[in-house]
């Protein structure tokens, strides 16, 4: 009799331990939305990013990422020989639904805007395309962004490409909480 008492306790613990990571990964509430960890204050260490180009060579550069529902809000903070230049909030949908808006960098016109959520929102895809006026040309820009979190959430990566007629730049953007 305690043998087979002893069993069914030992086969109620294999159990358990074959189905505990399970049961924690329910208890923990991951689900496939946008870890909130993006949200805050980022500030560009020029230092750790790799191939800037023209004015962010020497910027104060910062973003200001913020969430509302299924809306994520980013406006740069960007200053240049002492002075900010200014900028207009860009919304994306985390739906993958375009949303539009006016812009005046790095080209003033009209901006397409979609996003979409990868990796269980572990990472994030950030795409922008804006048509305007380039000097009396009308031209193209498309970026794309590629976002996710490193150095146990303390650390943003943005690896970024952009697409103008026929040139094509990419770098990666490294920013820290502040």
């Amino acid at each position: 009799m305690i043998w087979i008492g002893t069993l069914r306790i030992l086969a109620i613990s294999l159990l358990f331990i074959q189905t505990w990571p399970v049961k924690a990964y329910c208890l923990t509430g991951q689900a496939s939305t946008l870890s909130s960890s993006f949200e805050g204050s980022w500030r560009l260490n020029r230092n750790r990013s790799e191939d800037l180009s023209g004015g962010l060579t020497g910027a104060d550069y910062g973003i200001e990422v913020s969430r509302s529902g299924n809306e994520l809000t980013v406006e740069e903070r960007i200053t240049i020989r002492g002075r900010r230049h200014p900028s207009q909030p860009t919304v994306y949908r985390l739906d993958g639904t375009e949303t539009t808006g006016e812009v005046s960098r790095p080209i003033a016109g009209t901006v397409e805007l979609q996003a979409r959520m990868l990796d269980k929102g572990r990472q994030i895809e950030l795409k922008s395309t804006i048509s305007g006026d380039n000097q009396g040309e009308v031209i193209t820009l498309i970026t794309r962004e590629f976002w996710e979190l490193i150095d146990n959430d303390r650390t943003l990566k943005i690896t970024r490409s952009r697409d103008y007629g026929d040139k094509s730049t990419q770098s990666v953007l490294i920013f820290e909480r502040r």
